[in-house]
């Protein structure tokens, strides 16, 4: 097993061996259930499926505007991806790394989130809803413009990420680390009570804290 550690939190990596893994070409639409593969560099726009991956990697993928519900991922790296404008609900992803993935407009509900990282992604305009994390989910140095984030944030980490124009309405953000992320020019702040920020980042949101609880701020 292999980990990395962000602050206090340890995640688990996908445990995957490239060199035990098949080469294939799988169409991942209707019924899908994959394992033990590696798919690389195939054209998957706008399809449309349910079903399983497992044990697999997935380079370099064009996944944009694919729609999959349900969805369950279980020791999966998607790198180098194209998943912009895909919908993917009713989504379980245990041991999961996303890693320099194109997302933009990516709708993206997760039922389910066990070890998670999402690095060097960009995730603009688009929407992301958590309904339970376990253990920890990472997003270090991804770009989140416009995007709304929403649900249970509480064992979250934003690590070195944009979240300028982010919309956050979390149900819960207690243990939600946000420490050397951009946070100015976010929205909804006040709803991630019990998160954790820098005293440099609160500086930062002061004034639109104060929005927010209603004041008016004037020099």
């Amino acid at each position: 097993m292999e980990f990395r550690d962000f602050g206090d939190r340890r995640l688990q990596l996908p445990s995957v061996e490239r060199d035990d893994l098949t080469d294939e070409r799988p169409t991942l639409r209707g019924e899908i259930d994959l394992a033990e593969a590696h798919v690389q560099y195939g054209e998957h726009a706008a399809h449309t499926g349910e079903g399983s991956i497992t044990k697999s990697v997935l380079s370099g993928l064009n996944l944009s505007e694919t729609v999959y519900a349900p969805l369950e991922l279980s020791d999966v790296v998607i790198e180098d991806a194209e998943l912009s404008n895909a919908v993917w609900r009713k989504t379980t992803a245990r041991r999961v790394r996303f890693a320099r993935c194109r997302a933009i407009g990516w709708q993206l509900q997760l039922d389910k989130a066990t070890d998670v990282l999402v690095e060097y992604c960009r995730l603009d305009y688009g929407s992301l809803r958590l309904d339970r994390v376990a253990n920890v989910m990472v997003f270090y140095r991804c770009t989140f413009r416009e995007t709304a984030i929403t649900g249970d944030l509480s064992r979250v980490v934003f690590a070195d990420c944009d979240l300028a124009g982010a919309e956050f309405d979390a149900a819960q953000a207690t243990g939600c680390d946000l420490r050397g992320s951009q946070l100015a020019g976010a929205q909804g702040l006040l709803t991630l009570s019990g998160a954790t920020i820098s005293t440099e980042q609160a500086v930062s949101v002061a004034v639109q804290l104060a929005t927010e609880c209603g004041l008016r701020v004037e020099d």
